[in-house]
């Protein structure tokens, strides 16, 4: 139901109609402040955009590695020619957002009227943060190579860490920063784990565990990182919860193991305020809202992202 003075409820739902008018900068900004603080899987994607009326399909390519070609060559003789093998990864762009409606008695009578838009926007930052962190987060989840418990906690990661070698895949010498995710500040290279509370209690028992608060230096840091083991800087996450046999689990990603897009020439969170009587059906302009949407698209290279369980079956 809408937001009034007799009221304190706040209702959101899905928005499916186009982009809003009279939007205001600073609410863009407000927004995108407050989502900024929930974006922790977000920083380690590599971000693509893809251009409009093109369809909603998103395809990622790259070519296999040529093999070694040892054999000798014969005089005169040209070789036969190597096969050139193209993968595709395919994922869907899709919109996604809410709202909250608010009428003419707020700006009347409400108490709560004159800091509502702003209020409203940081709570929708919010919301949109972890809204793309979980999208993000899900397509890791359900396409993440499995690396079953191997004696230790500590071994199973450094079990996936010598996957993601074996599998070509490059450590993070880059993390994305910024106020629109898309600048890089340069970080020690190492892969990324990305691990429960509970789960990084298990890591931190480890002989060869180092905590950030023992790093020779403080700039640098990941996002929500918490040490640092073998080759894989451990970053927190609520995301991350336990597998279904019960156990905790790391998930260690190699650069550019996941894909985020957007579209083209669109803020990557979009507010958008209707004021009272812009809806073009309100005669007495009693009614109006405030919200925000955004596009998104992710895929991920399955051989480049590992799913570790961290404990034992008893």
């Amino acid at each position: 139901m809408p937001y009034n003075k007799y009221s304190t409820g706040r209702s959101e739902n899905v928005a499916d109609s186009g982009t809003g008018i009279n939007t205001s900068e600073f609410y863009d900004r407000n927004l995108l402040e407050t989502a900024r603080e929930k974006f922790i899987v977000s920083n380690f994607t590599s971000k693509k955009t893809m251009p409009k009326y093109e369809g909603n399909g998103v395809i990622f390519s790259y070519y296999e590695p040529i093999p070694a070609f040892t054999t000798p060559l014969a005089e005169g003789i040209s070789p036969a020619g190597s096969a050139l093998s193209k993968v595709n990864i395919r994922a869907t762009m899709n919109g996604y957002g809410a709202f909250v409606p608010f009428t003419d008695d707020l700006d009347i009578y409400g108490e709560d009227g004159a800091n509502f838009k702003k209020d409203v926007t940081s709570n929708l930052g919010g919301a949109a943060g972890e809204t793309q962190e979980a999208l993000i987060f899900a397509a890791i989840e359900a396409s993440s190579t499995t690396i079953a418990f191997n004696t230790t906690a500590g071994q199973t990661v450094r079990d996936a860490e010598l996957t993601l070698r074996k599998a070509l895949g490059d450590k993070f010498t880059t993390m994305v920063t910024g106020s629109t995710n898309y600048g890089t500040s340069p970080v020690r290279a190492a892969y990324v784990g990305l691990v429960s509370v509970d789960g990084a209690v298990l890591i931190e028992s480890e002989s060869e565990y180092l905590s950030v608060e023992n790093y020779g230096y403080s700039d640098g840091l990941l996002p929500n990182e918490v040490g640092t083991y073998k080759g894989v800087r451990v970053c927190e996450s609520t995301l991350v919860e336990q597998n279904g046999a019960g156990h905790e689990r790391m998930f260690v990603l190699a650069e550019e193991s996941v894909f985020e897009t957007g579209i083209r020439g669109m803020k990557k969170i979009q507010t958008i305020i209707k004021e009272l009587g812009e809806n073009g059906d309100d005669e007495l302009n009693q009614n109006g809202s405030v919200g925000s949407k955004f596009n998104l698209a992710v895929a991920t290279r399955p051989e480049w992202c590992c799913d570790c369980d961290l404990e034992a079956t008893i």
